[in-house]
């Protein structure tokens, strides 16, 4: 049994083994030497392709570009797992969803685990509109081995975030399996990523695309990151990774290289300038700070997860959120000048661009 608190109710949920076939065993050696030595002629998977370098700089950690490769030994070291409608409570293997069913995809952030409270949270909201939600577990890869079987937090932080460009393209095998066995319409398949997870989503529409012709309806983007992909030779999630594309910030860390290092330790990771259909900046005279829940919790995640509680509070069809022109001090881009009401929904309103909204301290309770 797995205990999950949600907001103080104990769910019970059993979970039973996976087996989807690119779950395999962890390679453990003495010194993970991906974390330590730069990787400057890239890697070749016989399955997945070649890999160029991410390339990037940390100001003002570094002022030297830093180039690492997603770990292609761990390739076989994700997990896929689904809690059904019917079903809520239980989590199974994959390949228990039914065919033609509409499914939900979700991906866990950096640190994170598939059974944490986030991820069912999201994946239970999921289930208002899909037949099945999908648990992405990448927990090996987005804390990966530093010394033998010892996971160090920070140190492994930029091969973490590097390996999603690798695991992109095994979940849109995933897809794949689920478009060609399962006969699950991609139109019916939707792809939500928290924070690291949505680093997923470019690399996984751009493979999809390139390789089997599949082209994305929906997929949401939850406090995107921008490190290391800002000033790197890899795309974020765009307007061009699926029909319809949600990017919703709760923080933001403005465009100052040198301050790079400071909003990374402090958890303020959104990208100002994401190209996304409906990019939503989240109570703009606190995105910069904290959220107000998180005020006394300076520099923790709280104010990261946060965009948790407000897309589940929308998505539910719980709160409705009035939408309109940002602070042109706070966020100097140019914004929707459009008012309007949302669900965090890009489907609702496709050209709506980059628009801000305001919330409660706490959307589950009032919006």
């Amino acid at each position: 049994m797995c205990l999950i608190l949600l907001f103080l109710l104990p769910v019970f949920v059993e979970c039973t083994q996976f087996d989807f076939p690119i779950e395999g065993p962890e390679k453990a050696n003495l010194i993970n030497s991906r974390i330590f030595l730069p990787c400057f002629k890239g890697v070749f998977d016989e399955e997945y392709g070649y890999f160029e370098p991410l390339t990037f700089v940390i100001y003002p950690f570094t002022f030297l570009p830093i180039s690492v490769c997603p770990q292609l030994s761990s390739k076989k070291t994700l997990r896929c797992l689904a809690i059904s409608k019917m079903e809520p409570n239980k989590i199974v293997p994959c390949g228990e969803i039914e065919p033609k069913s509409k499914v939900c995809i979700h991906i866990h952030a950096y640190q994170g685990e598939y059974d944490e409270t986030l991820a069912i949270l999201t994946a239970l909201t999921c289930l208002r509109d899909n037949d099945w939600a999908v648990l992405v577990d990448w927990a090996r890869m987005a804390a990966p081995r530093v010394f033998s079987t010892i996971r160090l937090p920070v140190f492994n932080l930029l091969l973490a975030l590097t390996n999603p460009i690798l695991n992109g393209r095994i979940t849109c095998k995933l897809v794949r399996y689920l478009n060609k066995v399962k006969k699950v319409k991609i139109k019916d398949i939707f792809v939500v990523g928290l924070s690291a997870g949505s680093q997923f989503l470019s690399p996984m529409a751009d493979y999809c695309r390139e390789k089997y012709d599949i082209h994305f309806n929906h997929m949401v983007a939850l406090d995107l990151p921008f490190l290391p992909y800002r000033r790197s030779n890899y795309p974020l999630v765009n307007r061009t990774s699926a029909k319809f594309v949600d990017v919703i910030f709760t923080t933001i860390a403005p465009d100052v290289p040198q301050l790079d290092g400071y909003y990374t330790a402090t958890m303020h990771v959104g990208y100002l300038e994401v190209d996304a259909n409906c990019v939503y900046y989240v109570n703009p005279e606190r995105i910069l700070l904290e959220q107000e829940p998180c005020v006394s919790m300076p520099g923790s995640i709280c104010s990261h997860v946060f965009s948790v509680l407000v897309y589940v509070s929308a998505y539910s069809g719980r709160c409705l959120y009035r939408y309109g022109p940002c602070p042109d001090k706070i966020i100097p881009l140019n914004t929707s000048r459009e008012v309007g009401s949302t669900r965090l929904n890009c489907a609702d309103h496709p050209f709506l661009g980059r628009t801000c909204i305001t919330t409660s301290s706490n959307p589950l309770i009032s919006c």
